[in-house]
């Protein structure tokens, strides 16, 4: 029983915390965009470079075809 209320508390915990948020506060980037090819971690399919290489965005997209702006 005291174990079945921590569980139920630490699940109810965890699903407040985690709140899914794809308003990364970016609301306006220009750059490159390439494809993002092989990486350690798996943020997106593409990547929007500044003009000298120093900012990089990862990219993904469900509704926009993100090859046809490389």
């Amino acid at each position: 029983m005291k174990y079945s209320k921590f569980l139920l508390a630490f699940v109810i915990l965890l699903t407040v915390s985690c709140k899914k948020d794809t308003d990364f506060g970016v609301t306006n980037a220009s750059g490159v965009i390439k494809a993002q090819g092989f990486t350690t971690y798996q943020y997106g399919t593409h990547i929007l470079t500044d003009g000298a290489g120093n900012t990089i965005y990862a990219l993904r997209s469900s509704s926009v075809a993100l090859d046809n702006y490389i």
